[in-house]
């Protein structure tokens, strides 16, 4: 009976220990949310229309795709190829080792050798096209100075965001594991944070604030 009490007062305090640290999370989450929405803010009262100028080609490809979308009938093979080499990548990152990559129809899988909010989450929050293709847009500026080229690299960035958040907005209405790690809820938040500092980082590197 003594060893039960012990056990009951053990696993109180693990329940009020986690109860604490998803409110201090979620805490956290709201504030730089907030944070987040007051930045884009006084960017655009800042820059207003010349903003809106040099974002043009990005909102162009976003609704290009938004448009596409309609048509697509189910995961097509290259979201699922990416959602998993974008949980390898993070694996990799923490220093794991993550191998079999298996791709089936609807779905995909890793075996990995450690897990953890930032892996789980991953594809929900690192675009991986977009940004493969910001890199090359990135170093192309030093090389390339003709304004079509960067208009069009411009579109097809705006095309694979618009393929990240839709995708992103059925994976979170769907019923993924992914989301265990943290529960539904902190996790919905902290991707939409991430998903707005992605939106931040876009607008200054195409105004060529940074």
């Amino acid at each position: 009976m003594h060893t039960n009490k012990k056990m009951r007062k053990k696993k109180k305090k693990k329940n009020v220990s986690r109860i604490l640290l998803k409110t201090a999370f979620a805490s956290g989450l709201i504030l730089l949310s907030v944070l987040l929405i007051m930045t884009l803010y006084s960017l655009f009262l800042e820059y207003g229309m010349n903003l809106m100028e040099e974002f043009r080609f990005i909102l162009i490809g976003i609704l290009i795709y938004f448009a596409l979308h309609l048509f697509v009938r189910r995961r097509p093979v290259i979201y699922i190829i990416g959602h998993e080499l974008t949980h390898m990548i993070f694996v990799w990152l923490f220093h794991g080792w993550a191998w079999k990559l298996k791709i089936r129809k609807n779905q995909g899988s890793i075996t990995a050798s450690k897990d953890n909010l930032f892996i789980s989450l991953a594809p929900y929050f690192f675009p991986l096209f977009t940004i493969f293709l910001l890199i090359i847009y990135i170093f192309s500026i030093t090389f390339v100075k003709n304004n079509l080229t960067f208009s069009i690299l411009q579109t097809i960035i705006g095309i694979t965001t618009g393929f990240h958040f839709l995708f992103t907005a059925e994976m979170i209405l769907s019923q993924q594991n992914d989301f265990n790690y943290l529960g539904r809820a902190l996790s919905v938040v902290l991707i939409i944070s991430f998903n707005m500092l992605n939106c931040i980082m876009l607008l200054l590197i195409f105004s060529g604030l940074v």
